[in-house]
């Protein structure tokens, strides 16, 4: 079976002592989620330090070290449990949940109100009428004048409320015209994220096919997933690769196992009363060996169970 290229990026961050690869066969994917990894670690490292820096009572350390001190336990405990967390769940893939489902988040663009145009003056209204009195039966040029001005008061204010009406429409079209193009520009981008996503599916139901059909390609996709889904602690560096034989039907793993100083050595945080600080307690170096040969024991042991039991057709022999 030929080597296909697998891309490995190294995510590190140096402040909370953390490292994890990220593999896949495609470099853009890896990066992506390279990133998100460090952006992840960064902001809980920045949390940390924020913590750190502020001033704490000492009425509260022996709170904190207990705390601690329960993380700590717990984190010992998810080491020891590593076969069994595996054993208390499902292996075989539900390919139905691996299928991307997810939607396009960018919301439709909207065109907005249309304007508000005020109502066109009309000639009949008070403001625009003029205002006679009795003398104006009898004097033409004074009521003339008087009507003269009310007919330029309309005109004015028809001639005012002509430029603000185009001047709103000239605004309505431009927003018309915006949002055509954005709404083109929003179509386009969610029928590219719907093509992607029908293409990941469609790539999803090949792999599951090849497996089915006990093809080595299939077989090799079907349990880089499997292992992939397996979770660890972050300490551990999640990283192998597999072949499989097609004549004896074996699948080979080359798994990459942590070192002993990989381990966490911190077994308690104690609070100190009289120097007011927290101290931690480290694990002693026999217990330090045992827990490093439980690991790997377990995780032997894991890889084993993971691979046989989510193996439905019996393509490993």
């Amino acid at each position: 079976m030929p080597d296909r290229k697998l891309y490995v990026v190294e995510v590190r961050h140096d402040g909370l002592k953390k490292v994890r690869l990220i593999r896949g066969t495609n470099q853009q994917d890896v990066e992506q989620q390279a990133s998100i990894q460090y952006a992840s670690w960064d902001q809980m490292w920045k949390r940390r330090q924020a913590d750190i820096e502020r001033h704490i009572a000492p009425a509260n350390r022996k709170k904190e070290a207990e705390n601690r001190t329960q993380a700590i336990r717990d984190g010992l405990t998810q080491i020891r449990g590593l076969l069994k967390a595996a054993l208390d769940k499902p292996q075989a893939l539900d390919w139905e949940e691996l299928k991307d489902r997810s939607e396009f988040l960018t919301p439709m663009p909207s065109m907005g109100a249309k304007p508000d145009i005020p109502p066109e003056p009309k000639k009949y209204e008070d403001e625009y009428r003029p205002n006679l009195d009795f003398l104006d039966r009898f004097l033409a040029k004074r009521r003339f004048k008087k009507i003269e001005q009310a007919a330029q008061r309309f005109r004015c204010a028809h001639r005012e409320w002509d430029i603000g009406r185009k001047e709103l429409l000239s605004q309505e079209r431009e927003k018309v015209q915006e949002y055509e193009v954005n709404l083109k520009t929003w179509a386009r981008e969610n029928r590219r994220f719907m093509l992607e996503r029908e293409a990941r599916n469609t790539a999803l139901e090949c792999k599951r096919e090849a497996y089915l059909k006990r093809h080595p390609d299939g077989i090799v996709d079907y349990f880089q997933i499997v292992l992939s889904r397996s979770v660890y602690p972050e300490w551990f560096v999640h990283f192998f690769s597999l072949g499989f034989d097609d004549d004896t039907k074996s699948l080979s793993v080359t798994f990459r196992l942590p070192g002993l100083a990989d381990l966490p050595k911190t077994k308690e945080a104690v609070y100190d009363p009289i120097k007011n600080q927290i101290k931690d307690i480290s694990l002693t170096e026999t217990e330090l060996v045992d827990l490093y040969e439980d690991v790997l024991c377990q995780v032997a042991l894991r890889t084993f169970y993971e691979i046989f039991e989510s193996d439905v057709v019996g393509a490993v022999g």
